[in-house]
Parts: structure tokens; C-alpha cells; sequence
């Protein structure tokens, strides 16, 4: 009997999950998988050490410069189109790091229903602004400025 329940749970975990992500979508993603993996190779050189933002990366050489303009940009209240964490002085400081918000996209969060985000394990998503609002109330992420736009 339990081995003709398997390809019925095989065939119902492919269903298609949603929307296919548009192209800004897809480049705004990037950009957060660019900005979390540039973070975690900047770390891996300064013994841990979190930079104190974006800009620093970008001076060091480890992410372009054009990788700090979001596709749904500029954000309105003319602040940086990402939002950057700097709440731990060293990468390994998260106790959480696959719910704590490391980088988001503020202007994808200001201009449509989604917003890329990545956490402090350099995991990265597209997300529905609803589940990003919920993620900001969980642990680490209670009382964090996250700047919203």
C-alpha cells in the first residue's frame, strides 16, 4: 500500500509554485545575491569583521558599483536603494542567520508586491512583502531600523 503512495506524493510536490519571476524581478535578485555573497567574501578576508556598508565592498573590489542600483530604483525618499545590516560587527555574531535580514531590496519593497531579500547564511529570495513584514517581526530581526522606504 505505501508504495503506491509514492508517486502520488512525487507527482504533487512538482506542481509549479508560482509566477515566474519578470526580468526587473530577476535583476533585482541578483543584485541580492551578489551583494550577500560579496558580504560573506569580504568577511572570509577581514577574519569575520562585517563591513560597516555597502559602499566599503564595493571599495574594496569585491562587488561592482553598479550592483548598488536596484532595477526598481531610485528609491523616493532618495536613500540608498538596498538596506544593509549592520547590527553585528562579525558575520559569525547571527544566532539566527537563516531569518536574520542581511541585505533587502528597499526600492523593489517600495515599488511592487515583492521584495529580494537575503539572510545573514547569504541565502537570497524573491518574497510577497506580507511574509518580508513577518520575517522582520521574528528574533533577531524585533526592534532592527530597517529603514523602510
Amino acid at each position: 500500500m505505501l508504495l503506491s503512495l509514492i508517486p502520488v506524493i512525487a507527482i504533487d510536490g512538482c506542481k509549479p509554485t508560482g509566477a515566474v519571476a519578470t526580468p526587473q524581478q530577476q535583476l533585482a535578485h541578483s543584485n541580492i545575491m551578489a551583494i550577500a555573497a560579496a558580504t560573506n567574501a569580504y568577511c572570509l578576508a577581514n577574519g569575520e569583521a562585517m563591513p560597516p556598508d555597502l559602499q566599503t565592498i564595493v571599495t574594496a573590489g569585491f562587488l561592482p558599483a553598479a550592483a548598488l542600483n536596484s532595477p526598481f530604483g531610485p528609491v523616493s525618499d532618495g536613500g540608498s536603494d538596498y538596506w544593509f545590516s549592520t547590527s553585528r560587527q562579525k558575520i559569525s555574531m547571527s544566532q539566527y542567520p537563516s531569518i536574520e535580514i542581511l541585505v533587502y531590496d528597499r526600492a523593489m519593497y517600495e515599488d511592487s508586491d515583492f521584495v529580494a531579500v537575503a539572510t545573514y547564511d547569504c541565502y537570497s529570495q524573491i518574497m510577497a512583502s506580507g511574509e518580508f513584514q513577518q520575517l522582520m517581526k521574528r528574533l533577531d530581526n524585533r526592534g532592527v531600523n530597517f529603514n523602510l522606504p
